[in-house]
């Protein structure tokens, strides 16, 4: 479990991120601003890989989050299949993110 701990730590901090960048934005100024569009899309990069390095274990346990989901993302956003659709990043950062803290919340000792 430290592992995992040390992994989804990294997560907590890089979804934090994704809602600070975002947080005040709507989809067209988050569509005109490439600085707030790289920053996010790097963060989700970092959750995707996250997502494979935890324990099969875990993933299994916690079946509510979409653990595949996020690792494929990341390996569509780092190899830029069909280009990438900037929709898809907002709805998640909009919809998936705050889903995510929450359950990392519950998981994580206070820091």
């Amino acid at each position: 479990m430290q592992r995992n701990e040390g992994l989804l730590l990294d997560m907590k901090r890089a979804a934090t991120l994704i809602r600070e960048f975002a947080e005040q934005m709507s989809f067209d100024e988050f569509r005109a601003d490439l600085k707030t569009q790289s920053a996010v899309i790097h963060q989700f990069l970092l959750i995707g890989e996250v997502a494979k390095r935890l324990s099969e274990d875990f993933r299994k346990s916690n079946p509510e989050i979409p653990w595949s989901a996020m690792a494929r993302m990341r390996d569509k956003l780092i190899h830029h299949y069909r280009g990438v659709d900037l929709r898809e990043i907002w709805k998640a950062s909009e919809q998936e993110i705050p889903k995510l803290l929450s359950f990392l919340s519950e998981h994580l000792p206070e820091q």
